[in-house]
């Protein structure tokens, strides 16, 4: 080796060292302004007179003189140990509780290990066993989407989808998305939904809807409007109906409605609705569910909208009133045990529900009683719900 070429190569690593140090010292932080917005991302650089993050791959400087707090947020290994120090090691409910806050925050190899130990603790749990399952199902699931090595792709989805091009692909915008989660916002929530409303939102609130009664007049009073929490804003806005300022306002994180359901979309909606040979693929019919790109938030939120806003003649497939009505619970049970069962058609499998008080049934009827804002948002989205309706009949010969 010429020493030009040593030299060139002892910078590629000098640099690629750096690089990896950058990565680890990587953190996220949360930035909270004197008007009393938030913004989450990580940090790329602190100096005393300003600090920026990467916000949606954007770096966005913040001034000192503007920053109310700065709170560093921990990475999962770190909250991780904090967690599990505070839990006995045969504390099964309190383990289980740590389990699923890493298979929340996608941290399936953390959870798997932590679910293996807890097998051996509790055989017989049943939430333990599910979860367990449920990981594994999901560990696999990522390995499979992985590309492989050398020149070539690597292996394709899990789910057996037709080829692209025969099925709707027409998902919810972001800002869509945003709308949804805002309208679906529960302020009793904890940890309490983060949301940001601008200032010049706010002021434009004040004006155009200064003639309602709930809304603030004199001086002092928009002052202290303007001082409160986003979250407070915002629930005057939903009270007094501003819908036009909705889509102004940022929902930093998903409500329980969209947390919940994530949970449920894989082991439930894609395992046995959204299947190539039912409602996920070329044989949907009427009703069709995305299953491609099953993680990502586009798929995900579509097919939320798709099951909450879906009302076939046999009722509503999520019903927010009688949530034991719901299709999606009555369509999973056995056909002589539901009230309303599945029409026996081609691609309909056994269902995935076996009684009542079966664990997934229990969360589907909790998700729908307990997680979704009541009453029904009425969320006015400019999309249209995608149907594959069925082929035409060919001719009989003369």
């Amino acid at each position: 080796m010429t020493t030009s070429h040593r030299s060139n190569f002892a910078l590629l690593a000098i640099a690629f060292s750096l690089l990896i140090a950058t990565a680890a010292m990587a953190r996220e932080a949360v930035v909270t302004l004197k008007d009393g917005r938030t913004f989450k991302g990580e940090v790329l650089e602190e100096t005393d007179k300003a600090i920026t993050l990467r916000i949606s791959g954007i770096a966005t400087p913040y001034n000192r003189d503007l920053i109310q707090s700065v709170e560093f947020i921990k990475t999962v290994e770190e909250e991780y140990a904090e967690r599990r120090s505070k839990v006995k090691d045969d504390d099964v409910r309190g383990r289980y509780t740590i389990a699923r806050w890493l298979y929340d925050k996608r941290a399936y190899a953390m959870a798997q290990k932590e679910l293996a130990e807890l097998a051996a603790l509790a055989p017989n749990n049943a939430d333990v066993t599910l979860l367990r399952r449920i990981v594994e199902e999901k560990i696999k699931a990522d390995a499979a989407v992985t590309p492989g090595p050398g020149p070539g792709p690597g292996p394709g989805p899990v789910t057996d989808a037709p080829k692209a091009g025969d099925l709707p692909t027409d998902r919810l915008t972001a800002k869509q998305i945003n709308r949804i989660r805002v309208l679906e916002i529960n302020e009793n929530a904890t940890p309490p939904p983060r949301i940001s409303v601008p200032l010049n939102v706010v002021e434009a609130f004040l004006t155009k809807y200064s003639d309602n009664e709930l809304v603030p007049k004199v001086a002092a009073e928009k002052n202290r409007f303007k001082a409160q929490k986003d979250l407070e804003k915002l629930k005057l806005m939903l009270q007094v109906g501003a819908r036009e300022f909705y889509d102004d306002v940022v929902s930093h994180d998903d409500p329980p409605a969209i947390r919940d359901f994530r949970l449920l979309h894989r082991t439930y909606v894609l395992s046995f609705c959204a299947t190539n040979d039912c409602h996920g693929g070329a044989k949907a019919g009427r009703f069709f569910l995305f299953a491609s790109n099953p993680t990502s938030n586009e798929t995900i939120h579509t097919n939320f909208y798709i099951l909450t806003q879906s009302r076939p003649k046999a009722g509503y497939m999520v019903d927010r009133d009688y949530p034991s009505r719901s299709l999606l619970l009555q369509y999973g049970l056995p056909l002589d045990k539901a009230a309303t069962p599945h029409p026996d058609v081609p691609g309909f499998r056994s269902p995935m529900v076996t009684v009542d008080k079966d664990r997934t049934y229990q969360m589907l009827l909790e998700w729908i009683s307990k997680s979704l804002y009541r009453p029904e948002p009425k969320y006015d989205l400019d999309y249209r719900i995608p149907t594959l309706t069925p082929p035409a009949k060919p001719e009989a010969p003369a």
